[in-house]
């Protein structure tokens, strides 16, 4: 709308999805040459080669530079008139056209009329935009924008965003576990299957309180701005935690387990801080999920052998430096 560069949207039929890619270079809007067409030359009506090229140029940074949007539309519309189509070529054939523009430029020697061409490379536009803005306007000024149908019916978007913020606090949650120092994401419990299952379960709640439901895009910028994901995250079970929620263990066993959890925790703590003031150095160490190999399908060779290899890892406090060994173990069974 200024005029400038800007990077634009393409659509990519490439591959077995459609994409929407944000990639595209839009030039700066330019002045178009001037008319050199015979036919102008001739006509005493058009005065195309009458304006001098200084002119065309203050037209053009008057029109991007010192106009607004709106102002720019109104200049266009007060200068093309449209008027009934002058002559048919032939009774026989059939023309969807059914008028004529006539274009204007204001100019040092009054209002000259133009071609088509002349006024569209003075100000860099599209015929397109013209056609537009005819279409929308009434007695030769333009149009407000008309109100949508929700502050019609007196529903704003705000409740709209705020009825959808509730639903996603309503949903159960799960924090994360191994991010829990830098991270406050929250994840929502495995029942939700992916994006589109839990935008189908928005919509229906919509549905159910008589709410419109917001866009796709509008539902996932606010699902990101909540600090929400899908993701069950990688959470190693406690045998004691476990068995205490299901009812194995009393409490006084769970709380004394508790007690020597947070104990051990700020051991760690206290241990890292030294290795960030260069006194000692601190590893932690873990030994990562255990993947078989060969990945075989028959299904007798995969239960009588098996190759395990366990990746044991060693982490610097100080560095945030990662060691990775590799443990082989065979298992005949």
């Amino acid at each position: 709308m200024e005029g400038k560069e800007y990077l634009g949207y393409r659509r990519d039929s490439k591959g077995p999805k459609f994409k929407v890619l944000h990639d595209t270079v839009r030039p700066a809007r330019t002045i178009g040459p001037q008319c050199t067409s015979e036919f102008c030359k001739k006509s005493k009506l058009r005065g195309c080669d009458s304006i001098p090229e200084d002119e065309r140029i203050t037209l053009f940074s008057n029109y991007w530079n010192n106009m607004t949007w709106e102002q720019r539309k109104q200049y266009v519309i007060s200068n093309v008139r449209v008027c009934p189509k002058k002559q048919v070529k032939s009774k026989e054939s059939s023309s969807r056209r059914s008028e004529s523009k006539e274009y204007f430029l204001e100019t040092s020697n009054g209002r000259v009329q133009v071609c088509k061409n002349t006024f569209l490379n003075a100000f860099g536009i599209k015929e397109w935009t013209i056609r537009y803005w005819l279409s929308t306007s009434k007695l030769g000024m333009a149009k407000k924008p008309e109100l949508t149908h929700q502050v019609l019916e007196g529903h704003s978007k705000k409740d709209e965003i705020g009825f959808l913020k509730d639903f996603l606090n309503g949903l159960p949650k799960i924090p994360s576990h191994y991010c829990r120092a830098t991270s406050s994401r929250q994840y929502l419990e495995p029942i939700i299957e992916n994006k589109n299952h839990l935008f189908k379960i928005y919509c229906d709640k919509c549905n159910s309180e008589n709410k419109k439901p917001l866009s796709r895009w509008s539902f996932d910028k606010i699902f990101k701005e909540n600090n929400l994901s899908l993701y069950q995250p990688k959470k190693d079970q406690c045998d004691t935690c476990c068995a205490f929620k299901a009812g194995n263990i009393s409490e006084d066993i769970y709380r004394s387990h508790v007690i020597r959890k947070e104990a051990a925790r700020e051991e760690k703590k206290k241990d890292k801080d030294r290795t960030l003031a260069r006194e000692v150095h601190v590893f932690t160490h873990d030994l990562q999920s255990v993947k078989l190999c060969p990945m075989l399908q028959a299904s007798t060779l995969y239960y009588k052998t098996k190759l395990c290899v366990h990746n044991f890892t060693l982490y610097n406090l100080a560095t945030k430096m990662c060691i990775v060994t590799g443990l082989m173990n065979t298992t005949q069974v």
